[in-house]
């Protein structure tokens, strides 16, 4: 290949194009880059051949090998991961209200004088390298997850999404990505049982060790927002452009109901919000997590109690 040329995805299955109908989901599957290669990718295409429903209420719609370089020249994980790399960067300064309320009730310390630090500080102060902080183990009871967000204690400093560096590192310009995109009239209930069959199958052939959580190994859209910022990031059309929210089945739908593009965009940009509760409360939560396997119809309720977008701007 010659000098500052870069490769292309190699697309192997080409996307058909969306759909909207709300009883249908399309989920992505992409290896992460310390399991990647034709033995896991093998292994999950082999669980998903001996379901039943295979074929007939589940099909793969889209293959491709998504190169190294690609994602590094297109900043794919910076986008896909955004949020966090924001809090990452940021540490406490960029909390919420709530989020430095909970941190106090948890913690049962102030905040304020807590060393709280982002994970790219955390490096420096620590004297870890990425994959060292990211592995450090501590007993669950010094991990708080909050509005999307890990804040983990680490040798007596509380580091925010300790686990960004590593997951910057890992995706270089000479590692590619399998992905997959399946589609479904299943619940996500039961492709999450599917996932579970994926990560023995890889503990059988050596991919992965029983205590290291499946996440480690390969990732999966858990919701319809998560899909649309999988399918922005890793989607190629048959022409290999890269793919547009209208080319994505749930902005699809969403349209269709209402909710424009520019205002899908902005809600992953700013997925941490206010929400107006039934019984006329209001509450604070991250939309990509709340909706953890949420239907489309469900998920565009839940975007509909949205009261309030916090920015991203450290304060």
């Amino acid at each position: 290949m010659p000098p500052g040329q870069t490769r292309e995805p190699k697309i192997l299955v080409p996307y058909p194009g969306p759909q909207n109908s709300p009883d249908i989901l399309d989920i992505f599957v992409y290896m992460r880059p310390e399991t990647n290669g034709v033995i896991g990718e093998s292994a999950i295409m082999k669980v998903i051949g001996n379901c039943p429903e295979y074929k007939v209420d589940l099909n793969m719609i889209y293959l491709a090998n998504i190169p190294g370089d690609y994602i590094v020249r297109n900043h794919i994980v910076e986008k896909h991961y955004a949020v966090k790399f924001h809090f990452a960067v940021h540490g406490k300064n960029a909390f919420t209200s709530f989020m430095r309320e909970r941190f106090n009730e948890y913690f049962d310390r102030s905040v304020d004088e807590a060393p709280v630090i982002g994970s790219f500080e955390a490096l420096r102060r620590l004297h870890l390298s990425a994959e060292e902080l990211f592995s450090f183990w501590v007993e669950p009871e010094k991990i708080l997850n909050v509005d999307g967000q890990t804040i983990k204690l680490v040798e007596g400093v509380y580091v925010v999404n300790y686990d960004i560096p590593a997951l910057l590192h890992r995706n270089s310009r000479n590692t590619d990505i399998a992905v997959m995109l399946f589609r479904t009239t299943l619940t996500y209930e039961y492709f999450s049982g599917l996932v579970e069959k994926m990560r023995e199958a890889m503990i059988s052939l050596g991919l992965l060790s029983p205590v290291v959580p499946i996440a480690r190994a390969f990732h999966y859209s858990k919701n319809p927002f998560e899909q649309l910022i999988d399918g922005l990031g890793y989607l190629c059309k048959p022409d290999g452009g890269a793919a547009s929210l209208s080319d994505l089945s749930f902005a699809v739908y969403l349209d269709s109901q209402g909710t424009e593009n520019d205002t899908v965009l902005d809600t992953l940009s700013h997925p941490i919000a206010r929400f107006h509760a039934e019984d006329g409360t209001e509450y604070e939560d991250n939309l990509l997590t709340c909706t953890y396997h949420n239907s489309f119809s469900e998920s565009l309720e839940q975007l509909r109690r949205v009261r309030y977008h916090y920015p991203l701007d450290p304060s």
